[in-house]
C-alpha cells in the first residue's frame, strides 16, 4: 500500500477526489484500509488520532453529500 502524507491538504482532497470519481461510476461503497495508520506521531502507536477522526467525519460528510446512501467500511483495531 503506497505511505501517503494525510498532513498535507492536497493529499486529502485528492482522496475525496479519487472517492467522487468512483461515486460517480456507481460504486456504493468502499473499504476503507489501514484507517489507524492515516496520520503518522511519532511516539505514539498511531491509533486513535484525533486527526484521524476528524478526517473519517470529513470523508463521510463528503461520501453523504456526493452519494447519499453509499457505504464507508473501515477496520478497526
Amino acid at each position: 500500500q503506497p505511505d501517503l502524507n494525510y498532513d498535507n491538504p492536497a493529499v486529502q482532497e485528492e482522496m475525496l477526489e479519487v472517492i467522487r470519481f468512483w461515486l460517480g461510476q456507481g460504486i456504493d461503497g468502499f473499504r476503507v484500509d489501514a484507517v489507524p495508520y492515516l496520520y503518522e506521531r511519532e511516539g505514539t502507536n498511531c491509533e486513535n488520532l484525533p486527526e484521524t477522526h476528524a478526517y473519517l467525519k470529513r470523508m463521510r460528510a463528503f461520501v453523504d453529500q456526493v452519494a447519499p446512501g453509499a457505504l464507508l467500511l473501515s477496520e478497526a483495531n
